[in-house]
């Protein structure tokens, strides 16, 4: 008989065992022997535990090693059906102290057993061995169903595929280089040699839909492949992969590399006993010259930094380029030589030919050039073929240019000692000439002859001997400073030489005015303002009008008032007021009708008023013009202070002058004139302008209240009807009705108010229900089946008092109880406040639903399937004797319609088989 443990669902949890048989070998079906009546169990029988479908029953105690086969009988078939309210007893006698068997994590409980250790199939009972992380391990054959971290494929077994049990994530953080790599053996698995960049690649662990959980310590991600595709793998949930022992025993391995701003070198991690190695690539450098490639491009000693070096020797040093030739550099460039005239730096230190002439000193050599002086003129024409001189000039014409002839004028005397070179006539020690040159070079000029005006320039080559400005040819006193060349008798000599500058027969030295002819001793007396006879009295004899020593002929203000006789209506009379009040050609000093009315001043009663005169017609102008004694006689006077309006500067007596009294006929001191317009409140109709009448205007004065103005909310009846910030005012803001006080107002009521008027009191509105103090925006909302906030919204979700229903969207009134709502009330699919559902999907399935036998399913959420059913065919197998365990518990559960068949003990071990129960049985 082949032995198995059942796994998955019919795995034993905590103490519980169930052992079935997985084929493989003949089973016999033992009971015990129960006597003729198969129903009845023998007298002996005590009844320990009592089974029942649906129901769970314990066997307690050991097993002893001394049961055999003897004990157990076939229990034959029997008609009829088992009713629910059967009681089946079943006994199990006294086992003794039997261990049970290691069930533990690793499952290798025999040699050869599931989880074994094993280098071939022949070491495994299963005949399996594979390939696990862990090594090679022992595997097992299967149907569906395999222990945690296994799962069933199908693997070709020649000439047939059987079911094994193969490791979930065999190749599981493997180093890698390709997807083909991290294949195993589990059909239908997508497993990727996942990218970790620079770390390198490592196998991952399908965990998409069609995959399989990731183990603890990963996670599931999306992640890029080395070939770039994505997909869902399981990767290290921290730090990277570890080893397994697989990878060790094959020394797998992966790339890496290191990457920096020079380039990215590839390395590979190994996996040993030291586990995974660190990457092996060297970090990436620029590329230097020595045969290696340092950036790790592929190519070495390329992109080199040019760099300069020199190539010297005796001559001196020329500049070169490193070349890197056979990974060593060398200095490329050109050999220093002796300078030759060749126009080359031959020993290149910056100059080139420096040991030749050269005449221009344009850089290059005389040796080498045809006009070593570059004046335009060939060296073989050249008068000076090293000087320049490009118009050839020769001032001795001794066949030597002046630009290399040491004595150009040839007079014997050195130029540079020379201080006329070029003058054959100048030189040291040769006589001085009056000439206006230095003729000696001893640095005067003219030396020994005449300088009248000591300027430096001798007179004999001086065109203006006395320096004056004049030339001494224009000059009518050449060797006498005269700048103004003055000539008072015109006899072509200057006044500066002249002894007689008058030519009145009279010397300068004797004659009192000499540069006046008409005046000197004895000359005959004119009214001239002279004094002609020199006696020391000007004009003596002639008229003296102011008497002021002047004669009137010789001064402009005859009468001496200050008034020019050219503009002096009285010349003769003294009047510097030049008083003339009739505008004619004679002041009032000397007119006898100042005011020109015909009327002479000694009769006339205003002799300066042309408008008053003896019997003159009266006008208003303030003068009594006609000379009766009465001014302005007939005329109004508004204030009567004797002054007519026509002339009196204050018509209403109110002490304001007309010229600026805003009322000029109302008495107003006060000069008030509130709107500005000229015209004073005591006389304006609308003293405000704001064009209402005074006698209509409920504020007269105020310009900004009127019967049209707009009404605003300052406490003033600004429009003058009778009301003072009525609604909808300029500055009102809205208002809102709130009748239950609660602080909001309804929508529909808003009114623009300046002032809160009852029941216009609240700024805000909002307020769905005015009418109730406890419904407003501000308040929480309740569960009670009113808007309290006034959102439109009733009772939504996490309303206060709300309570937390689950998902059921199955219907079957049981959620789920991590998917909960508090609500007010149920809301599909939120609609049970039950928890446990164990298929939320599956109406049939819910806590306390009855069992459904045959679909496989925990109907009743309690962990259990099948419990109370018994299937066709199913043969009961009471176990025989008494007592009870007393080590360790063995405790069974079965489901409704699962009873063992036959349980044989075998060693230690005891091996069930589970049968069907047929349409009827006793």
């Amino acid at each position: 008989m082949k032995k198995c443990f059942l796994w998955g669902r019919c795995r034993l949890l905590m103490g519980l065992l169930l052992l079935a048989s997985c084929g493989g070998g003949d089973t016999t079906d033992l009971i015990p022997d129960w006597g003729a009546d198969p129903g009845v169990p023998p007298a002996d029988a005590a009844g320990d535990v009592a089974v029942v479908p649906d129901t769970t029953f314990e066997l307690s105690g050991d097993l002893p090693g001394d049961v055999g086969e003897e004990d157990w009988k076939t229990l034959p078939d029997a008609p009829g059906e088992l009713p629910e309210e059967d009681v089946w007893d079943l006994w199990l006698p006294d086992l003794g102290d039997v261990a049970q068997p290691d069930i533990g994590e690793g499952f290798c409980l025999e040699d050869g057993g599931f989880g074994c250790p094993c280098s071939n199939n022949i070491d495994c009972s299963s005949g399996w061995c594979v390939q696990t992380p862990e090594g090679q391990l022992c595997s097992m054959t299967c149907v569906e169903e395999c222990p945690e971290g296994w799962v069933c494929t199908l693997i070709q077994d020649p000439p047939d595929t059987v079911g094994v049990c193969m490791p979930t994530h065999p190749t599981l953080c493997n180093p890698c280089a390709t997807n083909q790599e991290c294949q195993g053996s589990v059909v239908g698995l997508k497993v990727l040699c996942v990218d970790r960049g620079a770390t390198g690649a490592f196998c991952g662990g399908d965990c998409s839909d069609d995959g399989a959980p990731c183990p603890d310590g990963y996670t599931c991600e999306n992640v890029p492949s080395v070939n770039g595709a994505e997909g869902l793998q399981c990767v290290p949930a921290g730090g990277e992969c570890a080893c397994s022992e697989l990878a060790v025993e094959l020394g797998l391995k992966t790339g890496c590399f290191e990457e920096n701003e020079h380039g990215s070198c590839a390395g590979e991690r190994v996996c040993s006993e030291d586990g995974l190695s660190a990457c092996s690539a060297v970090a990436p450098g620029p590329e230097i010259c020595n045969s290696l490639d340092d950036n790790c491009d592929g190519v070495a000693d390329n992109n080199l930094v040019q760099e300069e070096c020199e190539v010297s020797n005796d001559w001196g040093s020329c500049p070169g380029i490193v070349l890197c030739v056979g990974g060593a550099p060398i200095c490329q460039g050109k050999e220093p030589s002796g300078e030759a005239c060749d126009g080359l730096d031959n020993n290149c230190d910056g100059t080139t030919d420096e040991t030749y002439s050269d005449c221009d000193q344009d850089g290059i050599a005389d040796c080498i050039e045809s006009d070593d002086d570059a004046d335009g003129w060939p060296d073989s024409t050249d008068n000076c073929p090293c000087a320049q001189n490009p118009i050839q000039e020769d001032q001795d014409s001794d066949g030597s240019g002046d630009a290399c002839d040491p004595d150009d004028d040839n007079d014997g005397v050195p130029d540079e000692e020379d201080c006329a070179p070029t003058d054959p006539s100048v030189f040291p020690g040769v006589a001085e000439a009056c000439n206006g040159a230095d003729d000696d070079c001893d640095e005067l000029v003219d030396e020994g002859f005449l300088d009248t005006d000591q300027n430096g320039e001798a007179d004999c080559v001086d065109l203006d001997d006395d320096g004056d400005g004049f030339p001494d040819v224009l000059d009518n006193c050449p060797s006498h400073e005269n700048v103004g060349q003055e000539d008072h008798d015109f006899d072509t000599q200057g006044d500066s030489c002249d002894l007689d500058d008058d030519g009145d027969g009279y010397p300068d030295d004797n004659d009192c005015d000499p540069l006046d002819k008409m005046v000197y001793l004895g000359a005959p007396e004119l009214c001239d303002c002279k004094d002609n006879d020199c006696d020391g009295i000007a004009d003596d004899g002639f008229m003296d009008t102011d008497g002021d020593g002047v004669a009137d002929c010789c001064e402009d203000d005859t009468d001496g008032d200050g008034v020019p006789n050219g503009i002096d209506n009285c010349p003769f009379t003294p009047n510097n007021d030049q008083l003339n009040t009739d505008g004619d050609i004679q002041g009032d000093e000397c007119d006898a009708d100042d005011d020109g009315d015909g009327v002479i001043d000694e009769l006339d009663c205003a002799p300066k008023v042309k408008k008053a005169y003896p019997n003159a017609p009266e006008i208003c102008d303030g003068i009594d013009n006609d000379c009766d004694g009465v001014v302005d006689n007939g005329y109004p006077d508004q204030d009567a202070d004797g002054l007519s309006d026509c002339v009196d500067p204050d018509d209403d007596g109110d002490t304001i002058p007309d010229v600026v009294d805003i009322c000029p006929f109302m008495p107003d001191p006060l000069q008030l004139d509130t709107d500005g317009d000229g015209l004073g409140d005591e006389c304006d109709g609308d003293d405000d302008g704001d064009g209402d009448f005074d006698i209509m205007d409920c504020e007269p004065l105020d310009p900004g209240i009127h019967h049209g103005a707009a009404e605003i909310c300052n406490g003033t009846d600004d429009n003058c009807d009778g009301e003072i910030d009525e609604a909808g005012a300029a500055g009102c803001v809205p208002l809102y009705p709130d009748e239950d006080a609660d602080g909001f107002g309804a929508d529909d009521g808003e009114q623009c108010m300046c002032n809160l008027v009852p029941p216009y009191v609240s700024f805000n509105g909002g307020d769905c229900d005015d009418d109730n103090e406890a419904v407003n925006p501000l308040v929480a909302e309740l569960c009670n089946g009113f808007d309290d906030n006034c959102d439109e919204i009733i009772d939504p979700e996490d309303t206060t008092g709300c309570q937390a229903f689950y998902l059921d969207e199955d219907g079957d009134g049981f959620g789920v109880e991590d998917d909960a709502k508090c609500l007010c009330a149920p809301e599909e699919p939120y609609g049970t406040q039950e928890v446990g559902d164990c298929f939320p999907d599956d109406p049939e399935a819910y806590p306390g639903g009855p069992e459904v036998c045959g679909d496989m399913v925990d109907n009743n959420c309690n962990g259990m399937k099948e419990e109370g059913c018994v299937p066709a065919g199913t043969v009961l197998a009471p176990i025989a004797g008494g007592g009870t365990f007393e080590g360790n518990d063995l405790n069974m559960s079965f489901g409704a319609g699962l009873v063992p068949v036959s349980a044989p003990l075998i060693g230690d071990e005891m091996t069930m088989e589970m049968g069907v129960l047929p349409a009827s049985a006793p």
